[in-house]
């Protein structure tokens, strides 16, 4: 039951860093059902099904979160490197008075 989360946390981490909130609802509905299925094919109470299901859902949207914020560090490190860069080229090259 552990590997489905943790492919669904990747998962998550992949749509959050691609996608915007609004994807995980369909997201959701495709992975519920596979966790259901599992849990019932190997002949789980229900509880610990619906637990299991419920486990793969929230550990989508933890992912999802977590690629939110790998997508803004690195848009934010982007800006500070060229705002950098173009600092350092202006200053680099005088500018000839005529």
């Amino acid at each position: 039951m552990a590997p489905l989360a943790l492919v669904s946390f990747l998962a998550g981490t992949v749509l959050g860093m691609r996608f915007r909130v609004l994807v995980l609802v369909p997201a959701i509905a495709c992975v519920l059902p596979i966790a259901l299925t599992i849990g019932i094919s190997r002949q789980h109470e229900l509880g610990s099904v619906l637990f299991f299901a419920a486990a793969t859902a929230v550990s989508l949207q933890i992912g999802y979160f977590a690629g939110i914020a790998i997508r803004y560090s690195l848009s934010a490190a982007r800006m500070n490197r060229s705002r950098d860069t173009s600092l350092t080229r202006s200053h680099a090259l005088p500018h000839k008075a005529n």
